[in-house]
């Protein structure tokens, strides 16, 4: 079975939040360069607004393996909403009780779990090219979250060099330039994300322009050059 589909896997943003259009997503203009590069002619979306690591390795284990034969790339972009999750107690009390390291501690390890199982999974099936992506901090100007992404990150390279995939730095890619690329940014502070509506945690049009391309730099290194 030939090995022509890119499946595109995480949560919001990769679902196409932000987007002022369909053809605007990352995953769009990452299938584009796909197809262009004999990489992948169909794409499958694997990805909903707010799940965690947790709900994407729950989502992969229902597909079937007819699917993963077929797949010859993968891009596994997740952790921002296990992260959000734990920050929203700071602006929503009765969410949960205060943040303390052990509770930081606790979504770590439980980031770590869910992220080794997805890598694990994905290495098995021998898919040849998989882009694990690292994840931007919509509220760089919060030392928790700050300290809290880091850590993240610091997760999602180590298990992606572990399993030797690719990983595309996003977040470098966004760091210092979240004004210009996500989508109503403020102040980047914890307050930002109490807004009852337009939270700025998606990336804008710029913004998911800006992913694609870190992605398709990550391709460009990996993929053989077109004859």
């Amino acid at each position: 079975m030939k090995r022509n589909l890119y499946v595109a896997l995480g949560d919001s943003i990769t679902a196409g939040y932000g987007a002022p259009h369909p053809h605007a997503t990352f995953v769009y203009q990452v299938s584009q360069f796909a197809h262009e590069q004999g990489l992948a002619d169909h794409t499958m979306i694997v990805a909903q607004n707010g799940w965690t690591s947790g709900d994407l390795w729950k989502a992969v284990n229902v597909i079937g393996e007819a699917v993963w034969k077929q797949t010859n790339m993968i891009t596994l972009m997740t952790g921002g909403n296990d992260l959000r999750r734990l920050l929203r107690r700071f602006y929503l009390p009765i969410s949960g009780p205060a943040i303390t390291p052990a509770v930081i501690d606790r979504v770590s390890a439980e980031f770590t779990y869910n992220m080794n199982l997805l890598c694990n999974f994905i290495y098995k099936r021998n898919i040849p090219y998989v882009i694990v992506t690292t994840v931007y901090n919509p509220i760089p100007h919060f030392p928790i979250a700050v300290a809290a992404f880091d850590r993240l990150n610091t997760v999602i390279r180590k298990l992606a060099e572990a399993y030797r995939f690719t990983v595309s730095d996003v977040f470098a890619g966004f760091q210092n330039r979240e004004h210009q690329l996500i989508e109503g940014y403020r102040n980047g502070k914890f307050e930002d994300l109490a807004l009852p509506f337009r939270r700025p945690i998606h990336p804008n049009h710029a913004g998911h322009a800006r992913i694609a391309e870190v992605i398709k730099k990550s391709l460009r290194s990996m993929a053989p050059p077109l004859p």
